[in-house]
Formats: structure tokens, sequence, C-alpha cells
């Protein structure tokens, strides 16, 4: 956990002289795509970890699993995204790598779910009408987002299909992930293996979820605002690794001091 904190920290401090002094050289682009690679080898990594601390038979470990490889498809996303900056010249955006970014949504969906799941049967002691809060303000925090940030990308008539596809996608499974996560929370005790993590989890995804609409809305690919979106892209894997990591450490402290 010292370990993902110190390096996300450095990274930080290091974007400072990048993004003010070199944010017209390759040299940002470089230290963008490095700075998402390393967060989310430190995720997957994470995610490894706490996999490690449950029995072959537990479904936690099975979700576990499912996170560790939504991770490492949105690694070999990253890296096809590098390749296509980097060597070819080629704003990713629209091209193959999305299509990589977009299947590692569903494994870790499906991983999320699975936490869910355990949770309301093992913890929760209330009744389905008890979520509806929570629902009713999902579904009009979903409704507010598509109204002002999806519904005009989708009217946009001089972008190609497939960005009008991802400037649907990426937002929505965002949001879906951030329910989830909501959900987990809401239901776990504040004392459980998941409660910080889903709550951790959640704000990472609100990163991401920012990243991915100043992507949609910005039209100069060179422009300080859209290098900068790097910056919300790995605090986001970061914030993930540090969230496999908190439960990590419950789950062990759990099985050491049951």
């Amino acid at each position: 956990m010292k370990g993902t904190v110190g390096f996300f920290a450095l990274l930080l401090v290091c974007s400072i002289p990048f993004y003010s002094l070199y944010s017209h050289s390759n040299s940002t682009f470089i230290f963008g795509n490095l700075a998402q690679l390393a967060g989310l080898a430190f995720a997957f990594r994470s995610y490894m970890n706490l996999s490690s601390t449950f029995s072959r038979s537990d479904p936690l470990r099975n979700a576990a699993n499912l996170l560790t490889l939504g991770m490492f498809i949105w690694i070999l996303g990253q890296a096809l995204e590098m390749y296509c900056e980097l060597i070819l010249n080629l704003i990713a955006y629209g091209t193959i790598a999305d299509a990589i970014w977009v299947v590692g949504y569903f494994p870790m969906i499906a991983g999320l779910h699975t936490i869910w799941k355990v949770q309301w049967k093992a913890q929760y002691t209330g009744q389905w009408k008890s979520l509806r809060p929570l629902i009713l303000i999902s579904a009009a925090g979903y409704a507010i987002l598509f109204w002002f940030l999806i519904w005009p990308q989708l009217l946009e008539k001089d972008q190609r299909a497939s960005e009008s596809i991802l400037d649907f996608l990426y937002p929505t499974l965002d949001f879906i992930l951030m329910v989830q996560c909501a959900l987990i929370a809401w239901i776990s005790k504040r004392d459980s293996n998941f409660f910080a993590f889903a709550v951790v989890t959640a704000i990472a995804m609100i990163l991401t979820l920012i990243g991915d609409g100043v992507i949609s809305l910005v039209k100069d690919f060179h422009s300080l605002a859209y290098l900068t979106v790097d910056i919300y892209y790995y605090s986001c894997y970061f914030l993930i690794a540090f969230a496999a990591d908190l439960a990590t450490t419950r789950r062990t402290s759990l099985v050491l001091n049951p």
C-alpha cells in the first residue's frame, strides 16, 4: 500500500514540470502514457493480491479474478494506445485500442456485481425498497449526465460513428461502475472488507468519468486540456490499486485476527 501511495505521489509531483514546461513536446505524451501504464500495473498487482486472500471456492476470489482480468485488458488497451500515439503518431480515440478498453469494462462490471451479491447475502439485513433512494438518485444522475454530456455529442454530425459510439459508451460504463460501487458501500458495514474499497473505487471512477468527458468535448487533441486528461486517468488507476490494497489489508487482518 505504501508503495502505491508513494509512486502515485511521485507522479503527481513530476506532472507539474511536465505539463507546465513541456506541454508542446513528445515528452508529455510519453510521460502521460507511461504514468497510465504504471497505474494499471499497480492496480493489476493489487487485484491479484486481493484474489490470493480468498480460498479457491470463495466467490469473492472469482470476483477479484474478474477485476484482475479487466485490468489486464485495460493494460493491453493502454499498450496499443501508446503504440498509436508514440509510434504511429495517431490519436488513439476511435481506434481498435478503444474497443479493447470497452471490453475490459465487462469483467470489471461482473466482478463488482459478484461482490455486491456476496455482500447482500452476508451483511445486509434491509429490504429491496431500502435501496430505492440510491436507485432514484442514480437514475437522476445518469439523466443529467446523458442530457448535458452524452446527447450533445451524439448530435454532432462532423465526427466519425466510432467516436459517437465511444462518447456514449465510456461515460455510461463509467457511471455503471460508480453505481455498483455505491450499492456495495450502501449495503456494507463500515468495518467490512469492501466498504472502503467501494468508496475509493467510486471516487476513482468519478475521475475517469471526468477524463472521458473532457476527451469527448475537446476538439484540439494537442491542447493542454487534452494532454492533462492523463492525470485523471492515472489517478483513477492508482486509486483503484489503493482501494484493492485497503481490501487486502482488511481481509488479511481478519484472517490473522478472526
